[in-house]
C-alpha cells in the first residue's frame, strides 16, 4: 500500500477459491463469504457448481496514512488471485469506476453467453445469479462493517484485477485496508504493496 506521503506497507492476500475446490473445502482463514451463487457459467452451459465471493478481513494501516494506491502481487502462491473491490474503513475503490478501470479479467458472463474466463478453464460468474443474489454493475457488498462498490461494467467485459503487479489507485482511504474477490484453482495468496 502506498500513502500520499510517499511511504508504504505490505499487505497480505489471501484468498480462497472460487468454488471452494468444487464444495470440498472451506474458506481460508480470515475470509468472509460476501457472495453466493448456485451455478457457473462455462462453455457449454450452466455448471451447477456454487460459486462464491469473498471479502478478506481488514487488514490495520499505519496509523495517520491515506492510502494513494495499492500494488498487487506480481506472484501468487498458485493458480490465480482475482480482485474485484478494495476497501479501507474510510472509503472504498478499485471497483467503484466506470469503464474497465484498468481491469485485466473478465469474470462475470450472461447466462448462455461465452467470452468470460475467470478460472482459464473457459467458466465465470454469472451475471443472471449474481444479480439474483443482488450483486449488479456498481451497486454495494457489504460483510461486517466493510462495503465495498461491485465493478460497474456490463457482463463480458474486462471487471477484475487479476494479481499481476499492477497498481490500483484507492484515494483518501485509512484505518483499515480489504479486498473483495477470489482465486481460483485452489486458494492463494500474495503481498501487496
Amino acid at each position: 500500500v502506498t500513502f500520499t506521503d510517499g511511504s508504504t506497507q505490505q499487505v497480505p492476500i489471501d484468498l480462497s477459491d472460487w468454488t471452494l475446490d468444487g464444495g470440498g473445502s472451506s474458506p481460508e482463514p480470515g475470509n468472509t463469504t460476501a457472495i453466493t451463487t448456485p451455478y457457473r457459467d462455462s462453455g457449454s452451459g450452466q455448471d451447477p457448481t456454487t460459486t462464491y465471493v469473498f471479502a478478506t478481513a481488514p487488514v490495520p494501516l499505519n496509523s495517520g496514512e491515506t492510502v494513494a494506491s495499492v500494488t498487487l502481487p506480481s506472484s501468487v502462491s498458485q493458480g490465480t488471485l482475482n480482485v474485484f473491490a478494495i476497501a479501507t474503513s474510510t472509503a472504498n475503490g478499485g471497483g467503484g469506476g466506470g469503464g474497465n478501470a484498468g481491469y485485466n479479467n473478465t469474470g462475470i458472463t450472461n447466462d448462455g453467453s461465452s467470452g468470460a474466463d475467470f478460472d482459464g478453464g473457459g467458466s465465470s460468474y454469472s451475471a443472471q445469479a449474481l444479480a439474483s443474489a443482488g450483486v449488479t454493475p456498481g451497486s454495494t457488498v457489504t460483510t461486517g462493517s466493510t462495503s465495498f462498490t461491485w465493478p460497474d461494467v456490463a457482463a463480458g467485459q474486462p471487471d477484475n484485477y487479476q494479481a499481476d503487479g499492477q497498481t490500483i489507485t484507492v484515494p483518501g482511504g485509512s484505518g483499515s485496508i480489504s479486498f473483495l474477490g477470489a482465486a481460483s484453482n485452489g486458494p492463494s495468496s500474495g503481498t501487496a504493496t
